[in-house]
């Protein structure tokens, strides 16, 4: 009974078995099939740049020094004539400031000194009219002239003010003195005359014997006394005339010296400003020479970074410009497994994956030129890694009509073909193309 037991037991497990290897079988094979049969899509893309290589400006240092500052950074517009950087040169820039200064202060000096010069000679009829009426007032215009920038006029007028006003009071008092002598010349006049009648009486009374010869003597002593204080009061009162005379003569010389200075300051001023704008102008083309513009309008495409000095020495690349136009080249980098699928003249899809307004959008290039194969070293110099350099020229219109201002060496990608087929017709695919190579051996 066992054993019949285990007989129909180990036939029925059996058949189950065999029909799960049955089926596994079936399911492997399908799916083989289903996979070789699959629809795949083949695409040929590489990653690639926006390229411009046409009339690119370098800028090298013209000599050795430090940059003090750049005033462009990489992507930036430029037009002709723009600064680009400025080399470090403090003591050039103090000369000019110092010369800067010492212009103005010129320019101060001439301003006033011609506004001196005219305001003193409208008033010379005053100062005239001053000494003529001996009017200290009329000689208050120096004393609150007004300076326009220079305080050394205003000093020097006040100056000259109080020294013609000392003048004209030593005027006034001379005169004043000369009037009160007038006055006494006067009164001696009359005495002198009062004594010569009495003298006329004292001879008569003399002839008849009525009075002395002592007497006589002593009237003409008085006489003589009165006369000689007469002259003396006269001469006296002409030396006041001439003093009153020097004095005014003192006073015109003072002034016309005073105008003749002020002349020659402004001639010495006016020479040394036309020297020291002429110096500045100097210093500020030194300035200008050490300062790079642009020689084109364009975008700045390269730019020279530093670890730590800004010193560069001669000749050394500063940076790139490229002049301002429309890029319409991409350059792509095409392994060589794949050059087989890129042909010239043939459509590609141009995509720019970092400009997030076109991002989505793909445009239509076609391929120009495909160059022979170049070997580049990885950055770490262990592997040669060798590709093909494909230019394309993108030919969409739609392109033409972005807004997005493009720039030279952004990443761009470009999908050159895809292909629907299947894993069957790629693995012929390799046999097919080398059948000739095989019969032959």
């Amino acid at each position: 009974m066992y054993n019949i037991f285990w007989k129909n037991f180990k036939k029925h497990h059996l058949t189950t078995l065999a029909k799960t290897i049955l089926l596994s079988t079936i399911g492997i094979v399908g799916l083989i099939i289903w996979s070789i049969l699959l629809p795949i899509e083949i695409r040929v893309s590489s990653l690639g740049e926006i390229l411009n290589d046409n009339d690119i400006v370098e800028i090298k240092s013209p000599f050795s020094g430090i940059i003090n500052k750049f005033q462009v950074n990489n992507g930036a517009q430029v037009l002709q004539g723009d600064p680009l950087l400025t080399f470090e040169d403090t003591e050039t820039n103090d000369l000019i400031n110092l010369k800067k200064s010492s212009i103005t202060d010129l320019k101060c000096r001439i301003d006033t000194a011609n506004s001196a010069l005219n305001f003193l000679n409208s008033k010379y009829d005053v100062i005239k009219k001053a000494f003529d009426i001996r009017d200290e007032q009329l000689l208050d215009f120096l004393r609150n002239y007004p300076s326009t920038c220079s305080m050394v006029f205003n000093y020097e007028i006040s100056k000259l003010y109080r020294s013609l006003k000392l003048k004209l009071t030593r005027t006034h008092n001379i005169y004043s003195n000369y009037l009160d002598l007038e006055d006494k010349i006067s009164l001696s006049n009359m005495l002198l005359l009062s004594h010569k009648k009495d003298l006329t009486i004292t001879k008569n009374l003399f002839k008849d014997n009525v009075v002395s010869k002592n007497e006589l003597n002593q009237q003409e002593r008085v006489v003589h006394k009165s006369a000689l204080e007469l002259t003396t009061d006269l001469n006296a009162q002409k030396a006041m005339l001439r003093h009153i005379n020097e004095l005014y003569d003192e006073a015109n010389v003072e002034f016309a010296n005073y105008l003749k200075d002020i002349s020659r300051d402004l001639d010495h001023n006016q020479r040394t400003l036309i020297d020291e704008i002429s110096k500045a102008t100097i210093l500020e083309k030194k300035i200008s020479q050490n300062t790079i513009l642009s020689p084109i309008m364009g975008t700045i495409v390269y730019n020279q970074s530093f670890s730590s000095s800004n010193y560069i020495q001669e000749s050394q690349l500063l940076m790139k410009i490229v002049p301002r136009c429309d890029l319409t080249h991409v350059r792509a980098k095409v392994a060589p497994q794949q050059i087989q699928s890129v042909k010239n003249g043939q459509i590609a899809t141009v995509r720019f994956p970092h400009y997030p307004d076109i991002r989505e959008k793909k445009f239509k290039a076609i391929i120009e030129t495909i160059n022979p194969i170049i070997s580049q070293r990885n950055n770490d110099s262990s592997q040669t890694q060798n590709y093909y350099e494909v230019i394309l020229k993108i030919i969409d219109p739609t392109y033409f009509d972005n807004k997005i201002e493009l720039r030279n060496g952004y990443p761009a990608e470009i999908l050159f073909t895809a292909e629907y087929t299947t894993l069957a017709k790629e693995i012929i695919r390799p046999i097919i193309n080398n059948w000739p190579k095989i019969f032959e051996r």
